[in-house]
């Protein structure tokens, strides 16, 4: 299965259909890494904590990062 980001990279967010088809299967994939947890006795205690390298949405310019971080 594609990820959310490369296929993104590919076809861009124009088929909103297939990039919520993807959305809906890491969501099942991260319920079924908490079913595991819980299976077996592991989720009892645990942070997870799911991240991404970054947004999805389109930007037509890049961001300066450090004008927005500057004091």
């Amino acid at each position: 299965a594609a990820s959310i980001d490369s296929y993104a990279h590919v076809f861009g967010y124009s088929n909103i259909s297939k990039f919520h088809e993807i959305v809906q299967f890491e969501d099942f994939q991260i319920g079924e890494y908490i079913s595991f947890l819980k299976k077996n006795h592991l989720w009892h205690n645990r942070l997870l904590i799911v991240v991404a390298d970054h947004g999805i949405a389109h930007v037509s310019k890049p961001l300066n990062v450090e004008s927005i971080f500057k004091e």
